[in-house]
C-alpha cells in the first residue's frame, strides 16, 4: 500500500472533491485567491514542519479562507471535463498545492487498541463475539481521505474455536478525491484455534483516471472471550 500511495503522490494525480455542483465548478477560478495574502497564508500551512498543527493554530477566518482556497483549486481538476488535462495546466505553485492537499500523509490510523493478555482470567470461555474495528488515511492537515470498517466474529466452547471466523459489516467511504471500491475488497479469514483473524482488504478509486489505492484492517479475537487486537496487515494468515 505505501507503495502505491507513493507512487500516486509522487504523480501528483490525487483528485480533492470539494464543493460539488455545476456552480461551485463555474466559480472556481474566481474562488481561488491569487493574492499575495492568501499566497502567505497558504504557505504558513503547506510548507510548515507540521502541516496540521499549523492549520489548527490559523484563525477562524483564516481556517475558512484556507478551506476555501484549497476546494477551489482542486475543483478545477476534479470536475474538469479532462481532470488530468487540468492538472497539468495548473501553475508550479497550484500543482505543489494540490499535492501537499490531496497525498496521504503518515501511516493509516487504526480506532482502538486491544484487551491485552492480563485478561487471561476467561480460558474457558464458550459462547460467541466479535470485535469491529475502523482504519482511516489522512492527508498534512488532518483532513479524512479515506475509511474502512469490518466487524470479525467467532464462536468458542472451552476456549477453543467451534469453526471458523467469519467478518461482517464491512464498508467504507472516500473523500478528498477517494471513491470506495467495494467491488474490488479483499476479504480473508484464519482460525489459529485458540483466536480467530479476519483482515479485510479495502479498495478505493483514487481521482478520476489515475489508479486504485487500499487500505489493510486486520482483527484478532481470541477464543477466551475477551482478548482482541488489530494491526495493518492482509491477508489474515499473514
Amino acid at each position: 500500500m505505501k507503495k502505491t500511495l507513493a507512487m500516486l503522490a509522487a504523480t501528483g494525480m490525487l483528485a480533492l472533491a470539494g464543493t460539488t455542483g455545476a456552480a461551485s465548478t463555474a466559480s472556481a477560478a474566481t474562488t481561488v485567491p491569487s493574492t499575495a495574502a492568501v499566497q502567505s497564508l497558504v504557505n504558513r500551512v503547506a510548507h510548515a514542519a507540521h502541516p496540521e498543527a499549523a492549520f489548527n493554530k490559523l484563525s477562524p477566518a483564516d481556517k475558512k479562507l484556507f478551506v476555501a482556497t484549497a476546494k477551489a483549486l482542486v475543483n478545477r481538476v476534479a470536475h474538469a471535463a479532462h481532470p488530468e488535462a487540468a492538472f497539468n495546466k495548473l501553475s508550479p505553485a497550484d500543482k505543489k498545492f494540490f499535492k501537499e492537499i490531496t497525498t496521504p500523509y503518515g501511516a493509516p490510523k487504526i480506532s482502538g487498541g486491544g484487551k491485552l493478555p492480563q485478561s487471561m482470567r476467561n480460558p474457558a470461555y464458550t459462547g460467541c463475539w466479535s470485535v469491529r474495528g475502523q482504519i482511516d488515511q489522512y492527508n498534512a492537515i488532518g483532513w479524512r481521505l479515506a475509511t474502512g470498517y469490518q466487524t470479525t466474529n467467532i464462536c468458542a466452547a472451552n476456549g477453543a474455536l467451534t469453526k471458523d471466523p467469519w467478518v461482517t459489516n464491512v464498508d467504507g467511504n472516500g473523500a478528498s478525491g477517494w471513491s470506495y471500491d467495494p467491488n474490488n475488497n479483499s476479504v480473508t479469514v484464519d482460525n489459529e484455534g485458540w483466536e480467530g483473524r479476519g483482515a479485510v482488504r479495502f479498495a478505493f478509486t483514487v481521482g478520476p483516471t489515475w489508479g486504485d489505492s487500499f487500505l489493510c484492517l486486520r482483527v484478532f479475537v481470541n477464543s477466551n472471550g475477551y482478548n482482541y487486537r488489530t494491526d495493518k496487515t492482509c491477508p489474515a494468515w499473514a
